[in-house]
This record gives structure tokens, sequence and C-alpha cells, in this order.
């Protein structure tokens, strides 16, 4: 199995884990504008980091939304993902079988193989 396949696979569970790890107690509303811009509490701010400016995650859950700050998304997503792949599987093996992986889903919706296309 391609290393990409084995990630595909962790990605099936993602999600689920990534919002029972993220769980907490805490309740805080978040406002949003007739134009459809979000407020996020000062006391929210401060406890994710979020200064003005800064991104965030919203993560569209079954059962609502999680928010998380764009690193701390990042960073669970790449330890999570870490996690699955072999130990003996290089960087080079990773990228090669990604671009075989997507060559051929880029052929089955698109129908375009990579010698169709001019570099």
């Amino acid at each position: 199995m391609s290393p990409c396949r084995s990630v595909g696979m962790l990605l099936e569970t993602f999600w689920e884990e990534l919002i029972m790890a993220t769980a907490t107690s805490t309740t805080l509303a978040i406002n949003v504008s007739p134009d459809g811009m979000k407020t996020l509490s000062t006391e929210l701010r401060d406890r994710l980091g979020v200064e003005e400016g800064g991104e965030i995650v919203l993560v569209d859950a079954k059962d609502g939304v999680l928010l998380m700050t764009k690193r701390g998304f990042v960073d669970y997503a790449l330890d999570r993902l870490g996690e699955g792949l072999p130990d003996d599987v290089t960087l080079e093996e990773l990228i090669e079988s990604g671009r075989e992986l997507r060559e051929g889903l880029i052929f089955e919706h698109y129908g375009i193989r990579p010698e169709d296309v001019e570099r």
C-alpha cells in the first residue's frame, strides 16, 4: 500500500478524533454581524492566543462547529498523520506516492494524463 493511501485511511477518522481530543466544557459566544463578520469575545481571543488579524479554523462537524487556531489545527493534523506513517517511508517515497495518487484522481475526474499537459 502506498504511503499516501495509508494517510488517506488515517483521514477517515481524523475529524472525529480531533473533536474528541479538543473538546472542553467551556461555552463562549461568537457574534455574527448582518454582513457575516464574526466577532470573537476578548475572553476567547485571549484563550486561543489570537490577535487582531489572526487566523482561526472552523471545522464543520456532524453536530456543530469546532473552532481552533490555524496553527493548532495544522500542528494536530501533522502530528496525527506522522503517527500513521510507517517508520521506513522516506519523504521522497511519500511525495512520489502522492503524485501518483493525484495523477490518478485527475485522470479519473477530468480525463487528463500528465503527458497531456504542457510543462
